[in-house]
């Protein structure tokens, strides 16, 4: 009954299964023929694969069955450890789902997303993997540009995200450098951090981010405020994203600073404005020679010659301006060389003139253009001929009046020296002219007037050179008389004023060489009474110098005696102080020498330690250099892993080789200094004993030095008594050679009175009978003074001759 039960419960069951069955095999159909299909056994051999996955991969079911997975995979990829761990999950039952990169039969790159299905035995053991796959390479592509453009625009923009209330989410860091904030300072804070409060507060902001909560995109230029109020000029775009649904849910913004373009662009503007409003007429002609730019001003002044363009001038910009040159290449060269600006240069149209001054206008070295500025010069070109002639006209009239006024002046210097024979041309109705004509006749008149008084003069010239010869006779004989010449005769010159006086003349030279007569006799008695008595007096003043001078040899001998042993005595001194000195130095010099004994012991004492440091690191860096060459064997015995430490190592053991070679030399300068220390040690000792015994010598010496100081003060007081004695006869005997220079002085006097006074008389011309009384006179003198004393004679002959000239 049971089993009858049993039976009944499999048949109702058979159906069921039968058709669950048959659903399942049309599921896998259905994924066979939509899907790339490949089997596999455990060890990844392939057992079958559809068409869909040979068509995907360019093979054909021959081609790879019995072949391992490995050969659609980048072979890198097969032989790392992921690739082993993938298999063996596989195998262990575990389910495999993702993207992978597989390579076809022409080695191209074919993305799918496929699973890796492990199929159990009735044991629950796997024996084969089932993968299903889709080709998703166009997927991914498009995806991999899609993130391309992304990553470019992110690169390129400063690129900022909002919720759809205007908060931050983030920003890239073009845009925080942007703005000069970092992403803590703004994310979280609403996007009016970064406009202007009024506007911030206005319908017009508020509408603008309603917009973008309902899905609209926003996109133009927008002023904006950085960190502490730095302006910023942005064309930004800004985008709504939406969710599957369509539904915004975050804003991104796409922007780019365009500061500098806006600010140049107002600049520019800024320009344009100014010159569009100048006075001056300014054109502008880019690089390529094309007029862009005419201000108003430069419209109207060519609207007056405007029959002399080829074209109007409303028209001119947009026209190249090889139009409006004959020779357009010369034009071109002028403009294509920088050294020719700025150029100026006049241009005649037709009745008017211009004046034209060409700029170039470059930015950062590059040429942008030719800058014109255009002036009508016509009223001011004929003011200047205007002027340029008047200048002219005032020049050949100076030129004439030169002429003139020098023509004048040559007649006026002849005039000076009465020449009135002169004949002017200098005429016309101008000052000059008259003038000349006035000096004409004046000089006419006046010759005339002076014909008339030289006619007139003639007899009277006659009566003044008689008259003049009277006067000229007396002058001769006055001037005789002023030589000294009285031997002359008077003639009788008449009875008027010059005969008179010619008459008193006479009279006068006769008393006058009475006179002399006497006097010449007096003088040469006096001058021989003179001369016995300077030559008395030189003798007593030669005998009183030459004992002066004896004594005077004397007194200099003494001083220079005295000074000399006073200079013994100060040099005995200052020897006796510098023996004192040396002494004590040579003291001094045996104190340091010990002290230099006890520092070269130091320095012995401590060039044998650094000797012995040194010889420490010389074992250490052979110890290095040991370690670094076993570092080095350890390093070859790892192969290409040991590479870089190998190369460590090397350097390490070079190091140590340089620090042992450097340890070397140094150790080897230090004992070379040990030793010289130790030279240097016994030479300073034998330095000490020679200052000693210098010490003793300078001591007698001191002793002798003193003694001779004493003997040379004694010396010096007895020499000052004995040149004090010598001083005063000194003295003495030149109170008395000066009053004997002074006698004979005055004699000397005496004598050059008496020969000047011989020789004043002498000057006159006497007559015979006046010589030869003089000549006797001087007989009678030489006699008496040759039988007379010295001093009687010439007294008693001055006394008469006195006499005589007080009879006279």
């Amino acid at each position: 009954m049971a089993r009858s039960t049993q039976t009944t419960a499999k048949a109702k069951s058979a159906p069921k299964t039968n058709r669950a069955t048959s659903e399942f095999a049309d599921q896998i159909s259905a994924l066979r023929k939509s899907q790339a299909v490949i089997e596999f056994d455990l060890d990844g051999m392939i057992t079958y694969a559809n068409d869909n996955f040979l068509q995907a991969m360019g093979y054909t079911l021959d081609e790879i069955k019995g072949r391992h997975h490995r050969i659609f995979c980048d072979p890198e990829y097969v032989a790392t450890p992921d690739y082993r761990a993938f298999w063996e999950k596989l195998n262990n039952g575990e389910f495999q789902a993702g993207e992978f990169c597989r390579f076809g039969r022409d080695g191209r790159e074919i993305w799918i997303q496929a699973s890796y299905n492990p199929i159990l035995d009735k044991n629950g053991k796997p024996y084969k993997v089932v993968k299903f796959a889709s080709d998703i390479s166009a997927a991914k592509q498009a995806a991999a540009e899609a993130d391309g453009q992304v990553n470019a625009i992110l690169a390129s923009q400063a690129v900022i995200e909002f919720d759809l209330q205007g908060n931050i989410l983030t920003a890239n860091d073009n845009f925080l450098n942007a703005v000069g904030y970092s992403l803590e300072e703004i994310e979280g804070k609403h996007h009016s951090l970064f406009v202007d409060a009024n506007y911030a507060n206005s319908q017009e902001y508020r509408q603008f981010w309603e917009d973008l909560r309902s899905g609209k995109f926003q996109a133009a230029e927008y002023k904006r405020f950085g960190k502490g109020g730095k302006e910023i000029w942005i064309q930004a775009s800004y985008n709504p994203i939406f969710d599957p649904k369509g539904r915004p849910f975050k804003v991104i913004k796409y922007a780019t600073d365009i500061t500098a373009q806006k600010v140049q662009a107002e600049e520019a503007f800024l320009v344009q404005s100014m010159m569009t409003n100048m006075s001056g007429s300014i054109t502008f002609a880019d690089k390529d020679g094309i007029v862009q730019f005419m201000n108003p001003a430069a419209v109207n002044l060519l609207r007056k010659v405007e029959k002399h363009l080829p074209v109007r001038a409303e028209e001119i910009v947009g026209q190249s301006i090889d139009r409006f040159h004959k020779n357009p290449a010369h034009q071109r060269g002028l403009l294509a060389d920088s050294k020719n600006f700025p150029m100026e240069t006049d241009v005649e149209m037709g009745d008017e003139i211009f004046h034209l001054t060409a700029s170039r206008i470059e930015k950062e070295g590059e040429f942008l253009g030719t800058l014109v500025s255009w002036e009508c010069v016509t009223d001011k070109v004929a003011a200047q001929k205007a002027i340029q002639e008047n200048a002219e006209r005032e020049r050949q009239a100076a030129e004439d009046l030169n002429r003139k006024v020098a023509e004048i002046v040559e007649v006026a210097q002849k005039v000076a020296k009465r020449d009135y024979s002169q004949q002017l041309t200098v005429c016309g109705d101008d000052p000059i002219g008259q003038l000349g004509e006035g000096l004409s006749q004046f000089f006419e008149d006046k010759h005339k007037t002076e014909i008339q008084e030289q006619e007139r003069s003639e007899l009277e010239r006659a009566e003044a050179a008689e008259q003049q010869r009277k006067v000229a006779c007396v002058l001769e004989l006055v001037n005789a008389v002023a030589d000294g010449n009285f031997d002359i005769e008077v003639p009788n010159l008449g009875t008027d004023a010059v005969g008179q006086v010619a008459s008193a003349l006479s009279s006068a030279i006769d008393s006058m060489k009475t006179a002399l007569t006497e006097v010449r006799g007096v003088a040469a008695t006096v001058a021989t009474a003179a001369e016995q008595l300077t030559a008395a007096s030189r003798d007593i003043s030669n005998g009183a110098q030459e004992q002066a001078s004896s004594l005077e040899e004397t007194a200099s001998s003494l001083e220079e005696i005295t000074s000399t042993v006073k200079q013994n005595t100060d040099n005995a001194q200052q020897a006796r102080q510098l023996a004192t000195g040396s002494r004590d130095v040579a003291e001094k010099g045996g104190e340091v020498v010990g002290d230099a004994v006890d520092a070269m012991s130091a320095i012995n004492q401590s060039s044998k330690k650094i000797a012995d440091i040194i010889t420490t690191i010389d074992e250490i860096a052979f110890q290095t250099n040991l370690l670094a060459l076993n570092a080095a064997v350890e390093a070859a015995r790892a192969g290409e892993q040991g590479r870089g430490f190998a190369v460590v190592a090397a350097e390490v053991r070079n190091l140590a080789q340089r620090s042992a070679s450097a340890a070397k030399e140094i150790k080897s300068l230090i004992q070379d200094s040990v030793r010289k220390v130790e030279n240097g040690t016994e030479l300073v000792n034998k330095s000490g004993h020679t200052l000693n015994e210098i010490v003793s010598s300078v001591k007698r010496v001191t002793d002798i030095v003193a003694e001779i100081a004493a003997a040379s003060k004694e010396q010096l007081t007895g020499v000052e008594q004995v040149n004090k004695a010598v001083s005063q006869m000194d003295r003495v005997t030149q109170s008395n050679a000066s009053q004997t220079e002074e006698m004979s002085g005055t004699a000397e006097s005496l004598l050059s009175h008496a020969q000047q006074l011989r020789e004043l008389v002498a000057q006159f011309r006497l007559g015979k009978e006046d010589e030869s009384r003089l000549s006797n006179s001087r007989t009678t003198a030489r006699v008496t003074t040759d039988t007379s004393s010295v001093y009687r004679e010439p007294e008693a002959e001055f006394e008469v001759a006195t006499s005589g000239a007080l009879e006279f």
